[in-house]
């Protein structure tokens, strides 16, 4: 794993106590120091923290140390110490082997919530798809409907035209027929 410069000055200053900057003198010695470090560390959380947007790894053992990586660069960005800042190294431990603890309770509701999520997703997407089917069907019966709809009105339009010529011929006819006899009227007449 490559090691950024702002990891190599804050081991510097953390773990070796060191208050000058860091000198590249010490980094193969540093490296060696943080690649063990890093060998005894296990990996609690991956994604977003803190004010970073990007996500990170981080990586804790039993003695308190923190790193942070990227893994997919392969890169170590920085590493602290969690401490309450007392000065009381046994309260430290203990603070650290409750919260270690606490995080572990907490990563297995977490494994259990995502074994239980995803098989609730799985069922979803299950009814989703049969509710997608139907729809489909229900969408072919509906356009079905509509199209017979579509053609009964047309029915009804050449029902309604047949209907009408048949209207016409009948007037047509008793027009005809009331000119025939107004015609024969006005011959006898005359």
């Amino acid at each position: 794993m490559n090691i950024s410069n702002h990891c190599y000055q804050r081991y510097h200053e953390r773990a070796r106590n060191q208050t000058g900057p860091f000198v590249d003198s010490l980094k193969e010695k540093y490296t060696k120091e943080l690649e063990t470090l890093y060998a005894h560390c296990t990996k609690i959380y991956s994604g977003v923290i803190g004010h970073s947007s990007k996500p990170v790894d981080v990586y804790v053992n039993n003695h308190g140390w923190v790193l942070i990586t990227n893994d997919k660069e392969k890169l170590m960005i920085t590493i602290y110490k969690i401490g309450l800042g007392i000065g009381d190294d046994e309260l430290d431990q203990a603070y650290i082997s409750k919260s270690l603890v606490r995080i572990s309770e907490l990563q297995e509701v977490v494994l259990k919530k995502a074994l239980s999520v995803d098989e609730d997703k799985k069922s979803y997407k299950e009814k989703i798809e049969a509710n997608e089917a139907l729809i489909k069907e229900y969408t072919g019966v509906i356009n079905n409907l509509k199209n017979a709809n579509d053609d009964y009105r047309d029915l009804i339009k050449n029902l309604d035209a047949s209907y009408y010529n048949d209207q016409i011929r009948l007037r047509d006819a008793i027009e005809n027929y009331m000119v025939k006899d107004i015609v024969k009227i006005d011959i006898e007449v005359k």
